[in-house]
Parts: C-alpha cells; structure tokens; sequence
C-alpha cells in the first residue's frame, strides 16, 4: 500500500510541475506576441524639416463674388522652433495591434516630444496625418512637433504607442 500511495505523489507532483510548465509558457508566448506588435506598424519619415513659424495668406471668395486675403500665422513658444514631418504609417504584422495617430512622438537623441495639437496644418496647405488610431492599412500626412530651437533634427525619428487589444 505504500508503495500506491508514492507512486501517486510521484504522479501528482509530475502533473504539477507538468501544468507549470504549460503555465511558463503561456505567458512566454504572451509577451512575445506583445513585443511583435509593437514591430507590427512601420513609420517612415518621408520628409522632415524645421519650420521658424506658419504663415499663410488665404484667399476666399466672398458671397458677393469679392474676395478677401485672410492671414493665418502659428509661431512657437519662445525659445522653440516647429518640426513638420511627412510620415507614411502602415500595419507590417497581423493580429489585433494597433496604434493611436494622435500619440506620435518624435524622438531626438533621448529626448522625446509629443505630437502637439496640428489642426492648423490645413491653413497653410499640408495634409495632416489624422489623430485617430488605426488597426489595419496605412495614413499618410503630415505631423508637427514643438522642440528647443537649439536642438538638432539629425538623428530624428517618429516612435508610437502601438498596442495589442
């Protein structure tokens, strides 16, 4: 009887150590799958510049056939400048990834800078990139960032929040 009784503690503490394991693993394959999410969006820079302030004229017609020149002008906060960036964003993996338009961030020898509000872009003739998330395919458009005038533009790249749902 004894001899049962070993036998079936040697059996139990397999299938615990068994479960373990398949446990161990699970969770491996969870971080991994969150890892390749974040690779699952692509975002090139296809052009990048500073720009000192936005100005715009704007010519509109008005309802008596007239027209009139409206001025639209954005300048950064004292001590900055304005970066613009055409970037293209695409899904490059599968699964439920996705990424928030609207969080972009440009990042520049460590230091990182969000995305501000853009919506004057459209005055001075650029088209945004939207600020919704997307799942699936690719945008196109432009985005501004707002960084110290004395920092260089150089090693400048675009970094997302992507996420697995």
């Amino acid at each position: 009887m004894l001899h049962l009784g070993s036998s079936y503690l040697i059996h139990k503490k397999v299938t615990i150590v068994k479960k373990t394991i398949l446990l161990v693993l699970v969770f491996v394959l969870a971080a991994s799958s969150c890892l390749a999410s974040e690779a699952a969006f692509e975002v090139k820079i296809e052009e990048i510049r500073e720009i000192p302030s936005f100005e715009t004229n704007q010519k509109i017609i008005m309802y008596d056939g007239g027209e009139k020149i409206v001025p639209h002008a954005q300048h950064p906060s004292d001590g900055s400048k304005f970066v613009l960036a055409g970037v293209t964003v695409e899904k490059k993996g599968s699964g439920a990834a996705s990424v928030n338009l609207g969080k972009l961030a440009l990042s520049v020898d460590g230091e990182k800078y969000d995305r501000i509000d853009d919506g004057f872009l459209a005055n001075h003739n650029y088209r945004r990139l939207p600020g919704y998330s997307i799942s699936f395919g690719s945008k196109s458009g432009y985005v501004c960032f707002m960084i110290p005038a004395g920092q260089s533009i150089a090693s400048a790249e675009i970094v997302t929040d992507a996420t697995e749902h």
